[in-house]
């Protein structure tokens, strides 16, 4: 990347506020002038105004996401309400492991009450843990109220009737966990729809196709392992945007996105196109799919990439055995993949990187030579090779190799290759590369008495081309095998499992995984009619699975299959065929001998026919091939158990051309009669009120909703139970492609049934601030148009604060004609609901007279102030409305707010009266009450200012007999204490509980804590007989802040009051700890006085703390002869350390009074540690010098010991002597200790 493009990037990227880490993994394969182009589309994306940012990735960098490697699983979980306390459901998770031991759904029924039963319709929810959407610190089971209702009203939008969401639907049960994981993408393969929630997303407005595609490749949805799973099982994804707009993933995006010219579009559609496809079968697509998800556990990503290739993992199968069995599965690789500098595995796959992922991707050269993977793990291939090792001299690259490889490769060149002296060692070339350079080779190792089989080495790569030199090279095949160890795992099965598994199970697991080999051996000793614990048969398992080769195998050896056998679902082998839409599957049972068409009006226990699936999950294709089955048996005009017939599912499905085939159905199975098909299949509700077409609206499905129109023009006038038309359902889900194709066709229609039609979808597009929708829909004589509250259009956008439509409604409209119903006046409306811009507005283009009132005689200002809106108050004095105007009953604007109980109305009342507005009729002590125990210093401040003339005002008193100060002071408002005690506020006045505000500020401390207002207090001078007022409790917690503080006078009188002894809990510093740590021995000497002893639980923290600081000895001394600080025993050989090395000697000597137990390791420790006791103690006449050996291993030991004649005028001369001294080491020390042994004197080598 060129320098310059590279800080372009770098800037606009965190103008934008992206993480670097996932803007480079959508640009990192972009070529040419394609990074150009990036960055050129990231500086029109600042323009639109419409992007999301990455919190917390500021300090991110191309390289790698500061964040990627959090764990984010105890993350609190948000809450979309706004008063965030809604509180919590919580979900019996022990249901959920009996559910999975029966192979049930763990999806929940949406009251809550109990995990679904299949084939009840639900939603799965892909989330981002990060977001707050995961369990958080809670008990398992445990979600917000308001986001989980946030989740059913999406799931009951798009019919369904259960939730499949990760936080409540994964069993805690270590066994049944496994089992739920392993089997996880099962729940978005059978659900109705998958949402996808990312809060990174729902900041982004939804602009056009491009521009949310671009988000979804850089949110952290995306960089998840398991979102490409759940991309792949999911056959319909829609996506929430900001306003909750949600999208189609395939209708919306992809298929907008598809003829996109941006290089970036078309790399990472292709990624996501591979998955939508739902076809894995090469290691690159694995790669391109998987290679960039960096959230995501290891062994997560191993299971994750196994489901998407097609393969159970048993759940403790470890994680190399996973990754060999998809390589097994995918049964080929290139010549490319193997040039990486990993660690390999061992056995067959010694070839392959211990992580598959860290194998390079090849898909930039789709020239490389495919190799094939063997079931035991060898590769096979054809390879250019030489033993011409002599040839990479000086040119191979080590520095990029792991230590390990690198060992060996070197050992390799300096012997040529050759073992004993013979060439052992082969090079291997991509034949691609037979008349060009070469940069990279394998280097190998021969299998002795197998020319063609060798084992891999070490890949290389090389500073200068490698020559390949004629003569000295061969072509031919090469298998790269392993040390023949791997176990030949049969999808998770071992050979002891598979031993024990009966015949009829060993049918069923041969049918779950498709294998077909020895089906005929099989038949003959299993039964193609046994089930499984869930009633499925080899069959029914086989067609759920997509094992299509089994199915057409099964039917062809055995001539009276089970298709019309129902499992526990009371599904047959066609109904999960076609809801998974397995094609191949769903051909060959219509096209077994023994299908009847009458088995098409077979229902289910949801009362849904086969043809009910077909029409919502399969595409013209698969509805044809029904087609041709259908004879005058089947019955397409069958109701399920919720009234929905065949079109209605085709609603949900979203696909235009199987509407239109059903639709050939219907006229036939009418007889031709158009309009009769029409009124019993098209224009039918079901029993909630919703007919094909309200269903396509609610979807998004523009173009169905289109087909459906245009089939049944009266469709457009039906509604719901909702009162809602299918034109209001597409308004109220800002479905603007829906809005405009149906206002085209209702419009067409004569006007006495158009207008009733547009009208109230004008209205709601208005009340939901939806613009756009509003210019589709605007018509000028709909300007008058009430709703049944009197409110037209205009109204409803001014009373819900939708600027930008009030803007353009006045635009639309002539001044003139602006209403101007006082009952209803606009700026009034926005006044009242406090929309400070809507009323900026209305007063800008002079819409509204600010002095209107309305018949009770209330002006914008008096609802502005009686409703707590600070910001409109402003705005509406600012432009010089009357501050003091009188409703009829005589009320101002401030007596409005000062008697009203909205949260803001303290801010408005401090803002009037500093406005100038008259206070003689508000009580000036309630009001000063009320902002003191608030907290509210604005109006403290102005009441104290302007208002205050009489220093007994500040003492007024509620009900409890507490003043300003003391309200404050138990509140901890630091600003209002410090505003009145500056105004002289009295310290000292009780309450009706003789509690003064310090006393009330330290009982409203949580714990041994003190809050800011107890400090302000304790740091005014004068104020110390306060504390002569606290009991013995209250003057504890003051201790601690005084101390802290270092307020000397303050602590001693709070020791006085208060008790020493108390214990404190882990991190909070005792009494003891500050005062020795401030050195203060007064202090000290009333806790030493006041205390019996340090409590247990915190001498060895004051300890600690003591032996932590030079020139603490006395303190501590003080503390052990008071008996106020007992040592325990594994102190005191510190103790002693740290008096000899501090000071004072009289310190040790305490401790060697009370008891004497040191660990005698080191003879030089010894000498340090008694060398200043014993010398006053010794005997005059001798001198004995201590000779270090090495400890013994045990506690006995044996040391010699040597004495020096000594003289003096008392005592002649006497001779050396020596001698040794045995026992264990305290027995010893005492020894010496009693003939006075100078430990500091050395010998001549010490």
């Amino acid at each position: 990347m060129e320098p310059a493009i590279e800080d372009n990037l770098d800037k606009i990227t965190r103008e934008l506020q992206f993480c670097p880490s996932r803007i480079w993994q959508v640009v990192k394969d972009l070529e040419g002038n394609g990074l150009e182009k990036f960055v050129k589309f990231l500086h029109d994306l600042r323009d639109k105004q419409c992007t999301g940012s990455h919190t917390g990735h500021e300090i991110c960098g191309f390289d790698f996401c500061e964040k990627s490697r959090l764990d984010f699983t105890g993350v609190a979980q948000r809450h979309v309400c706004y008063a965030k306390n809604c509180g919590k459901y919580d979900f019996d998770i022990s249901r959920l492991d009996e559910a999975v031991d029966k192979g049930e759904l763990t999806a929940w029924a949406l009251d809550c009450s109990k995990p679904i039963e299949r084939p009840t319709p639900y939603m799965a929810v892909s989330h981002v843990w990060s977001d707050g959407t995961g369990s958080g610190p809670w008990a398992s089971g445990k979600v917000n109220r308001c986001l989980y209702d946030f989740f059913v009203g999406i799931a009951r939008r798009f019919q369904c009737d259960g939730i499949w969401w990760d936080t409540i639907s994964i069993p805690t049960g270590k066994t049944t966990r496994g089992k739920a994981i392993a089997t996880m993408h099962r729940n978005y393969k059978s659900a109705r729809i998958t949402l996808v929630h990312d809060a990174f997303l729902l900041k982004w407005k939804w602009v056009d196709a491009v521009t949310a595609f671009f988000a979804i490749s850089i949110s952290p949805w995306f960089s998840r392992g398991w979102t490409a799973l759940e991309l792949a099982k999911s056959l319909k994804v829609k996506i929430i945007f900001r306003d909750n707009v949600i999208k189609d993933l395939d209708e919306d995006i992809l298929s907008e996105v598809k003829s996109s010219t941006q290089e970036h579009d078309k790399i990472v559609f292709e990624r996501i196109q591979n998955l939508r496809e739902r076809a894995i079968t090469s290691i690159d697509q694995l790669l391109g799919v998987i290679g960039s998800r960096n959230t995501s556990w290891p062994r997560d990503v191993a299971i994750i990439s196994a489901q998407l290739v097609g393969i159970f993992v048993e759940p403790r199968l470890p994680q190399q055995k996973i990754y060999q069995e998809i390589l097994k599965k995918i049964g080929e690789i290139k010549t490319e993949h193997l040039f990486h500098n990993s660690l390999t595995m061992t056995g067959g796959f010694q070839w392959c990187p211990m992580n598959l992922l860290e194998m390079p991707s090849a898909i930039a050269t789709p020239a490389y030579s495919k190799l094939n993977v063997t079931k035991g793990g060898d590769v096979e291939g054809k390879w250019l090779w030489s033993r011409d090792i002599k040839a990479l001299e000086n040119i191979v690259m080590l520095g990029n190799m792991h230590q390990a490889q690198r060992f060996k490769v070197d050992r390799v060149l300096r012997d040529l290759g050759k073992i004993n002296g013979e060439p052992r060692y082969r090079i291997l070339v991509d034949p691609i590369y037979k008349d060009k350079d070469v940069f990279k080779a394998l280097l190998v190792l021969d299998v002795k008495l197998h020319m063609k089989n060798v084992e891999f080495v070490a890949s290389l790569k090389f500073y200068n081309p490698l020559k390949l030199r004629a003569g000295w090279w061969n072509e031919g095949d090469v298998t790269i095998v392993g040390k023949n160890v791997a176990q030949n795992l049969q999808n998770a099965t071992t050979p002891a499992e598979a031993e024990s598994l009966d015949k009829d199970t060993e049918l069923l697991v041969a049918a779950q995984n498709g294998d077909i080999k020895g089906l005929q051996k099989r038949l003959d000793s299993a039964s193609p009619y046994a089930k499984d614990k869930f009633g499925m048969t080899p069959l029914h398992l086989a067609a759920r699975d997509g094992r299509t080769e089994f199915v057409t195998e099964l039917m062809g050896l055995h001539d009276a299959p089970t298709l019309r056998h129902e499992d526990g679902y009371s599904w047959t082998p066609l109904n999960h065929a076609v809801w998974h839409r397995h094609e191949g599957i769903i051909e060959a049972i219509l096209d077994h001998h023994k299908f009847i068409g009458e088995s098409l009006n077979d229902r289910d226990r949801l009362g849904q026919t086969v043809l009910h699936l077909a029409a919502e999950r399969a595409d013209r294709k698969i509805i044809e091939k029904f087609g041709i089955k259908r004879d005058q048996s089947v019955r397409i005009d069958i109701r399920c158990n919720s009234g929905q017939n065949i079109f209605h599912r085709a609603a949900l499905g979203g696909r235009p051309e199987v509407i239109k085939e059903l639709w050939e159905w219907a006229v036939e199975f009418y007889q031709n009669d158009r309009s009769r098909a029409s009124k019993m299949m098209l224009e039918v509700p079901d029993y909630s009120g919703q007919t094909p077409l309200h269903l396509a609206a609610q979807q998004g499905y523009w173009d169905v909703a289109c087909e459906l129109a245009d089939l049944a023009p009266p469709l457009l006038e039906m509604k719901n139970q909702n009162h809602l038309t299918p034109l209001e359902v597409a308004v109220k889900n800002n479905e603007q492609k829906i809005v405009e194709g149906l206002h085209r066709r209702i419009i067409g229609r004569p006007s006495d049934i158009s207008h009733p039609v547009v009208k109230p979808a004008l209205l709601r597009a208005a009340q939901l601030g939806y613009g756009p929708l509003v210019d589709i829909l605007w018509r000028d004589d709909y300007i008058g148009y009430k709703d049944k509250y009197g409110f037209t259009p205009f109204l409803r956008a001014v009373s819900n604060g939708h600027e930008e439509v009030v803007s353009a409604l006045i635009k639309k409209m002539k001044l003139a004609t602006v209403p101007r119903d006082m009952e209803q006046s606009p700026l009034i409306l926005a006044a009242k609901n406090g929309h400070a811009e809507v009323v900026k507005h209305l007063l800008k283009k002079k819409v509204a007279n600010i002095e209107d009132a309305d018949m009770a005689g209330w002006t914008a200002l008096s609802w502005a102030a009686e409703s707590g809106h600070l910001a409109v108050t402003r705005k509406l004095c600012n432009k010089g409305c009357e501050i003091n105007h009188q409703t009829n009953e005589g009320f101002t604007p401030l007596e409005l707010a000062y008697t009203s109980e909205a949260e803001g109305r303290l801010d408005v009342m401090s803002y009037l009266i500093m406005k100038g507005a008259d206070r003689r009729s508000v009580d000036i002590s309630e009001l000063l009450l009320s902002a003191a125990e608030k907290g509210n210093s604005s109006l403290i401040a102005e009441l104290t200012k302007n208002i205050l003339n009489e220093d007994e005002s500040l003492e007024c008193r509620n009900r409890e007999g507490r003043t300003p100060l003391a309200l404050a002071a138990c509140n901890d408002h630091v600003s209002v204490v410090k505003i009145l005690l500056r105004k002289k506020a009295n310290t000292e006045a009780e309450d009706n509980e003789k509690k003064t505000p310090l006393q009330l500020a330290v009982n409203a401390a949580r714990g041994n804590d003190i809050n800011s207002v107890v400090e302000i207090f304790l740091g005014i001078q004068g104020q110390e007989h306060l504390i002569e007022r606290l009991s013995v409790p209250e003057a504890s917690k003051v201790l601690r802040t005084a101390l802290q503080r270092k307020y000397a006078p303050i602590a001693k009188l709070a020791l006085e009051r208060s008790r020493a002894d108390v214990h404190y809990p882990e991190g909070i510093s005792t009494p003891f700890e500050y005062a020795i740590e401030w050195g203060e021995t007064t202090v000290l000497d009333i806790l030493i006085r006041k205390a019996s002893m340090v409590p247990e639980p915190n001498i060895n923290r004051v300890m600690n703390l003591i032996l932590n600081i030079e020139g603490r000895g006395d303190l501590l001394l003080k503390l052990i002869k008071a008996k106020v600080l007992p040592i325990k025993k594994d102190q005191k050989k510190r103790v002693l350390e740290y008096a000899v090395k501090n000071g004072p000697l009289k310190l040790a000597e305490e401790i060697l009074q009370k008891e004497l137990i040191v660990e005698f390791t080191d003879p030089n420790n010894l000498t340090r540690l008694f060398g200043a006791i014993a010398s006053k103690t010794r005997p005059r006449n001798k001198r004995y010098t201590v000779m270090p050996r090495k400890p013994e291993p045990t506690n006995f030991a044996t040391i010699k010991v040597r004495s020096r004649g000594y003289t003096s005028p008392e005592t002649p001369q006497t001779p050396d002597e020596e001698f040794s001294i045995e026992g264990t080491r305290e027995e010893i020390i005492e020894k010496l200790l009693e003939y006075g042994a100078d430990m500091e004197a050395r010998d001549e080598n010490q």
